[in-house]
């Protein structure tokens, strides 16, 4: 559904960032706050206390699409004064209290901008729960969504429960499975391949997955690698445009790509395109079609200006994240939030032309719907109106 979706391709070429994080029957490590923001406890010792920690961030959409779980979990647990809920990001307390104004938080929300407390937990990816029990030990661990009530009762009456939360996900055929991971483990070798200058392999399929990807280009390389994406989507991104831009014949409509692509020569995100299409025996034609499209400009440039860096992020490296309710960027140029947001809705998006979208910036955006998205841009200084212009709808014909 999205363009580009880095963590699965990353765990298999780069086999550290897998790591698991803290086991459960482990002694848990030593919990540093650096502050407590919102919801906090009368008594702050969490000694002899059952404690359950959300590490989340103000970016990660997948963490604030558990929130309102977790607030419910705390609702159920009012009474039981033992029992500690704690979420914790590692961002600063100004970033933080400026998304606390627009999502609700139930539990006792904290920062550990050391990061002491994520490496002790050896916290990989978010969102992640833990629950640890009265003595210190870990009992619990897991997505936030997956920690139901019973698994807590349990955990505090003593009683056995999961080593490890029950997979919630879509049964796929088994030969399915076995065909994107024997491509992954492949294409990753081949990407891997320092001797490897020119390659280019490609599978389509009727039969989809969650999609990765893994994409490093520069002036003299180009490696990109393309897991069970969908054809329009990956086009899309490809030609760098809306995918309600792109129009395939209905045969390919529903398909799923898959490609490694290596070149020393061919180095343009075009020349990729074409290689697909050659294999595809399709030729574009494009044309010009009055379509909607949001058009997004700075009202508040002042205001804007403290969402870039410099103001509330302390990332070094780039995120991006989206869910069913909310897209974030951190540290990421405005570009990326754009195409999250064409993605989601379906529309182009038209910048009216100011040097701060330049800029990395680090924002959050709700995108249930049209008007929750507009609203949000709105508390960032960036006025969303949706408009029709004149667009290049891509028609891809079969060649004679």
């Amino acid at each position: 559904m999205f363009r580009y979706v880095f963590f699965l391709a990353l765990i298999f070429l780069f086999p550290f960032i897998g790591q698991s994080q803290v086991k459960v029957g482990e002694q848990a490590p030593h919990i540093e706050i650096t502050s407590w923001i919102k919801n906090v406890p009368e008594i702050k010792d969490l000694k002899n206390k059952f404690i359950v920690i959300d590490f989340w961030a103000t970016w990660c959409a997948p963490c604030l699409e558990t929130v309102p779980h977790i607030n419910n979990l705390v609702a159920k647990n009012i009474s039981n004064k033992n029992l500690v809920f704690l979420a914790m990001t590692d961002e600063k307390e100004e970033k933080v209290n400026w998304l606390l104004k627009r999502v609700q938080f139930s539990a006792a929300v904290v920062t550990d901008v050391s990061r002491q407390t994520f490496d002790d937990f050896n916290v990989k990816f978010i969102p992640l729960c833990v629950m640890i029990d009265d003595t210190g030990i870990v009992r619990w661990v897991g997505n936030p969504g997956e920690l139901s009530n019973e698994i807590i009762q349990g955990i505090r009456e003593e009683k056995p429960v999961p080593l490890s939360p029950e997979k919630k996900t879509l049964m796929v055929a088994k030969e399915v499975d076995e065909l994107y991971a024997s491509l992954t483990t492949k294409y990753a070798t081949y990407i891997n391949d320092k001797d490897l200058k020119e390659y280019f392999s490609m599978t389509l399929s009727m039969f989809s997955r969650n999609p990765s990807s893994f994409l490093n280009k520069s002036n003299s390389s180009y490696n990109e690698m393309i897991i069970s994406n969908g054809l329009p989507h990956s086009l899309a991104a490809l030609f760098d445009v809306s995918e309600s831009q792109i129009i395939l014949p209905e045969k390919f409509s529903k398909t799923y790509i898959s490609y490694c692509y290596k070149s020393e020569k061919k180095t343009a995100a075009k020349q990729v395109s074409n290689v697909i299409l050659d294999e595809l025996n399709l030729k574009p034609v494009v044309t010009d079609s009055l379509i909607e499209v949001f058009q997004f400009e700075v009202s508040d440039q002042e205001l804007l200006r403290k969402f870039a860096p410099s103001g509330l992020s302390t990332a070094q490296v780039g995120h991006s994240s989206w869910s069913k309710s909310y897209i974030g960027i951190d540290h990421e140029k405005f570009d990326k939030l754009v195409k999250l947001v064409e993605d989601k809705f379906q529309k182009p998006v038209f910048l009216k032309q100011n040097n701060i979208f330049e800029d990395k910036m680090s924002i959050t955006v709700k995108v249930e719907h049209e008007e929750d998205l507009i609203q949000s841009l709105a508390s960032y200084g960036i006025k969303a109106i949706v408009v029709k212009k004149k667009m290049p709808v891509y028609h891809f014909k079969e060649r004679n």
